[in-house]
């Protein structure tokens, strides 16, 4: 019965970040509790930094801005690099670090983050977007219903490395990643600098937004019933969810999302997104999934 319990509320938040956000979804899954770096059993001289074993220009400027933003957040992870590095660890282990760094920070920073500047939401947005259309222009089996909930069956202990695995070091899905990790301080950095106040998103809100979808949906109904089945199976059987998402079209439902973002009011983007992403980098799934099945939804 435990089991099968993981499983669900894996598949919900699986689902739930999927739908929100796409390919930035499967960074906020990961629990740092639950990750650790397999060091080689050799061990070598520590004679190299972080910064001077992972030169590539995307960690680097990665890197840099986290010494900006949080001198403290850069000082742990060097610290904890070194550790890794006397025991002799790959630049592939290393990266796997910094990519957790993006989650402690994101997570750190998250009050300021909920006050930065509208433009700072959508260029994650977009980057967000952009890794959606190459994934369908490819035709990415991640973007095939069945091969999502086939993923998704894992509990979390299984689902964790299975994740972290998915961005091995220098590969596009790593500096896609680690350009989203940039992102969010150059988010969090503004939200300090610049803090704009935002109001809980109200019924206006969320009537605009489904109003929005169904609008860019009209052209492709078959999307809004794949909306509308999801809906009804939250919060139902495993089975009765997994059914739901083998019939989603992932990155087309994904697409749909961003774009009804792309074409919102700005105050109204900016009131969603803030409440939103936050309560995300957070790790606050329950209300998130409340959130999402409130207005992202359509009843």
């Amino acid at each position: 019965m435990q089991n099968a319990r993981s499983k669900t509320i894996g598949l919900r938040t699986g689902l739930i970040i999927l739908g929100l956000i796409a390919i930035l979804g499967v960074l906020s899954l990961l629990r740092l509790d639950a990750f650790a770096v397999q060091a080689p059993t050799e061990q070598t001289a520590a004679s190299k930094t972080l910064e001077q074993r992972l030169t590539d220009p995307v960690t680097a400027k990665y890197l840099a801005r986290l010494k900006v933003v949080s001198p403290a957040g850069w000082t742990t992870l060097e610290s904890e690099a070194q550790t890794l590095i006397r025991i002799g660890a790959s630049d592939g282990e290393l990266a796997d670090l910094v990519l957790l760094s993006i989650l402690v920070e994101a997570k750190r920073g998250a009050a300021a983050f909920k006050q930065a500047p509208i433009n700072q939401y959508d260029q994650i947005i977009d980057h967000a977007e952009d890794a959606l259309s190459r994934l369908k222009r490819d035709s990415s089996q991640w973007c095939e219903g069945p091969h999502v909930a086939a993923y998704l069956e894992q509990d979390d202990s299984d689902l964790i490395p299975t994740l972290i695995a998915l961005y091995p070091y220098q590969s596009e899905s790593y500096n896609w990643a680690i350009e989203f990790g940039t992102m969010a301080l150059n988010a969090i950095e503004a939200g300090r600098k610049d803090p704009n106040q935002r109001r809980r998103p109200s019924g206006f809100d969320k009537l605009t937004l489904q109003q929005t979808i169904i609008m860019l949906g009209a052209e492709q109904p078959f999307l809004l019933l794949q909306v509308a089945a999801f809906s009804k199976a939250e919060g139902e059987s495993y089975e009765i969810m997994q059914t739901a998402v083998r019939n989603m079209q992932v990155c087309d439902l994904g697409l749909l999302a961003l774009s009804a973002s792309d074409v919102l009011p700005e105050y109204v983007r900016a009131n969603i997104w803030a409440d939103l992403l936050p309560e995300l980098f957070h790790g606050n799934m329950p209300y998130v999934i409340w959130r999402v099945n409130d207005y992202f939804y359509l009843d």
